[in-house]
């Protein structure tokens, strides 16, 4: 189904979708997994922002739109 060669990708997906709950990784540690060490380094970060066109923003706080909707 995961159609990537990636090592690192196929490891975290491995890690995060073990079916016993003692085998599988925290959300931390999926978040600390390296495959997403590029993602900590800055320059890297920017040069994957610069591809991306538009991030569409989900929320909109302004003037208190989508405030209390948990109230």
């Amino acid at each position: 189904l995961l159609q990537t060669r990636d090592p690192l990708l196929i490891d975290l997906v491995t890690k995060v979708l073990q079916y016993s709950p003692i085998k599988r990784i925290t959300p931390a540690e999926a978040i600390l997994h390296e495959y997403f060490d590029e993602l900590r380094d800055e320059a890297r970060y920017q040069e994957i922002l610069f591809k991306v066109k538009a991030v569409p923003e989900l929320f909109d706080y302004s003037q208190g739109k989508n405030v209390g909707y948990l109230e």
